[in-house]
């Protein structure tokens, strides 16, 4: 691994972080490029003359002159109107016709998702105890002809802030932290929303996806985007942000589209299979994934509905159906209106004892306010449930007031006229069962391989 960090002398910020990493770790001076110093460590560090937004064909004269490297980072000034102390990261490129600040029009640099990734968690967990904010920006300026992956880490948003020592110290330890990653994150490209992307901020920092190339919604170019997919290594999916774009704007590609929401339902299982489990939702219903660990082979199964919707109808105690099926990994089906559907795909990795698990979690759910008997014999079991019903009739061919109603179906007795009222006296009795095949069938599996019928 091969990190440049390329400093500018003309530019403020980029100067204070160069010292505050000189201070920070041991450097031998390697030589001179251009016309500045070239430090070293397990990095290079340069010093040189020229703007970082002026930098196209950097990667290529670095070639030239030996040194073969496979990520330029640009510790830089960020300017705002605004006046926000930011700490932010993007990736170099002109999305539009225009090229003001740097490179050509309609040109992207390589991005490097892995790294941006590593470097927004750490500003944010360096800058804590600051007031500074972290945040990803969408592609913009110069240099727009690198072919390998680059990264700005900028410093804004004026004076005070890239000269202060503090700011300097932070992206200084950043830059230090950035390294290859043992599980890269599953990386996409961004598209929608503004220039700023709190959005996608906090995906980077709160699920297990990374991002390259982000596209605002003012810049929305499908060639643009397919530049972006391109320029994105290991580019899997595209995010779509807020409403200004519609997902049929951006389904051209043979990469699926999500949104927010699904990304968090369904990682970190391989977005390979996300569009199985969406595709195999009923109508009105989502996938949502109760797992931290990453599965790659699932099997479909559906569970009597009845004894699904009962667990779900009596659902009221601390330790319910949904509290249960949320403690161990599986994939199940929620409606618009709450409720579970009965089909779930579990992971083919002890398959039994999961399916066994979620059962039992059903009938334990239901044990906590019915009576209930169990009776398993080989390929299916047995639920009988016991249910109480008042009945108005009843109590009121006992003489028993409306207003009085309330005592006994609450499973209260009632005094009337010397005489006790149980209870049981004014309630039918019920009783239903329910047959569940166990195990039950494999509907489909879905892992390297294997596709759905």
């Amino acid at each position: 691994m091969t990190i440049i960090i390329y400093i500018s002398k003309e530019d403020p910020a980029s100067y204070n972080i160069k010292e505050r990493l000189l201070d920070k770790t041991e450097w031998t001076v390697e030589g001179v490029f251009r016309d500045g110093e070239v430090f070293k460590n397990d990095k290079y560090l340069m010093v040189v003359g020229d703007r970082h937004i002026d930098q196209n064909g950097l990667d290529k004269e670095l070639r030239e002159n030996g040194i073969d490297a496979d990520c330029i980072v640009f510790p830089s000034r960020h300017s705002s109107d605004n006046g926000d102390k930011l700490l932010s990261i993007h990736t170099p490129g002109n999305l539009g016709d225009e090229a003001s600040v740097g490179g050509n029009p309609r040109e992207i640099s390589c991005s490097e998702p892995n790294r941006i990734k590593i470097a927004l968690n750490t500003l944010k967990q360096l800058s804590k105890k600051t007031d500074y904010k972290t945040s990803l920006e969408a592609t913009h300026h110069g240099p727009s002809n690198i072919e390998i992956p680059t990264l700005f880490i900028e410093i804004g948003s004026g004076e005070d802030e890239w000269r202060d020592p503090v700011a300097g110290e932070i992206v200084a330890e950043t830059i230090l932290n950035i390294r290859d990653v043992e599980k890269p994150p599953i990386n996409g490209v961004s598209v929608g929303g503004g220039h700023y992307a709190p959005e996608q901020t906090r995906l980077l920092l709160e699920t297990n996806i990374g991002l390259g190339h982000i596209m605002p919604d003012y810049a929305f170019d499908p060639e643009m985007l397919e530049l972006m997919i391109k320029k994105t290594p290991g580019c899997r999916f595209i995010h779509l942000c807020g409403d200004k774009i519609d997902r049929n704007q951006v389904s051209m590609f043979e990469i699926p589209v999500y949104r927010e929401g699904e990304i968090r339902d369904l990682e970190p299982i391989d977005p390979d299979y996300w569009d199985i489990f969406i595709q195999n939702a009923s109508e009105n219903s989502k996938p949502i994934y109760t797992g931290k660990k990453q599965y790659n082979k699932f099997k479909l199964v559906k569970i009597n509905q009845k004894l699904i919707n009962m667990a779900q109808r009596v659902d009221s105690k601390p330790k319910g159906f949904k509290d249960c099926l949320n403690s161990f990994e599986i994939i199940y089906y929620k409606r618009k209106n709450g409720t579970i559907t009965n089909k779930f795909f579990v992971p083919s990795k002890g398959f039994k004892d999961r399916i066994e698990k979620l059962i039992n979690c059903a009938i334990k759910t239901i044990e906590q306010e019915k009576p209930i008997e169990v009776s398993r014999e080989d390929g299916h079991i047995q639920i009988t449930v016991t249910e109480k019903k008042f009945n108005p009739d009843k109590a009121i061919s006992l003489g028993i007031e409306k207003n009085k109603f309330g005592v006994l179906s609450g499973g209260r007795e009632l005094e009337i006229e010397g005489k006790t009222i149980t209870p049981a006296m004014v309630h039918n009795i019920n009783k239903k069962t329910i047959n569940v095949k166990y195990p039950p069938k494999v509907l489909d599996e879905v892992g390297p391989g294997l596709n759905l019928n």
